[in-house]
């Protein structure tokens, strides 16, 4: 739950940050990075949908990610496509189990969604304070955006 709550403060700080600040981001649409990043804030939403659809709809998911991973086989992507699907399903039931469990503890839950924001703001802040202790001036929230700009993950 650990991992999916900090995918899910990832997606939403990076959202935030991507329609508040027109201004880096205008910058950054002319160094060709910003359809890079989009696409890799889209692919890092994929798990944690999948994760939710799964627990509202198990069988249907299932039947989703089993139908991908068939068409990655025939690309030949994947090699055991069926071994791959047993996995895959079985790591989508696991969450499934955990998000059943968070639902008895609301509270433990939105405890490690706040610390999972807390730790994503802390984490992207840290190139601000390095140039700062260089003496270089900044934005820190121009700072904040690129870093999560750049260390979103894009396909590079």
């Amino acid at each position: 739950m650990g991992f999916l709550s900090n995918q899910i403060a990832f997606v939403l700080v990076t959202v935030a940050v991507f329609f508040t600040n027109a201004n880096v981001m205008k910058n950054v649409s002319d160094m060709n990075m910003l359809v890079p990043a989009y696409v890799g804030l889209i692919t890092y939403m994929i798990v944690p949908l999948l994760v939710i659809l799964f627990s509202v709809m198990p069988v249907t998911t299932q039947k989703i990610v089993a139908f991908f991973i068939r068409i990655l086989g025939k690309m030949r992507i994947i090699k055991n496509v069926e071994n791959t699907i047993e996995k895959a399903c079985g790591r989508l039931e696991e969450y499934n189990i955990h998000m059943r469990q968070m639902k008895k503890n609301k509270g433990l839950y939105l405890a490690i969604f706040f610390f999972s924001l807390l730790f994503q703001i802390a984490l992207n802040s840290i190139p601000f304070f390095v140039l700062c202790a260089f003496g270089v001036k900044t934005s820190f929230y121009d700072m904040f955006s690129l870093c999560l700009l750049y260390t979103s993950p894009s396909p590079r």
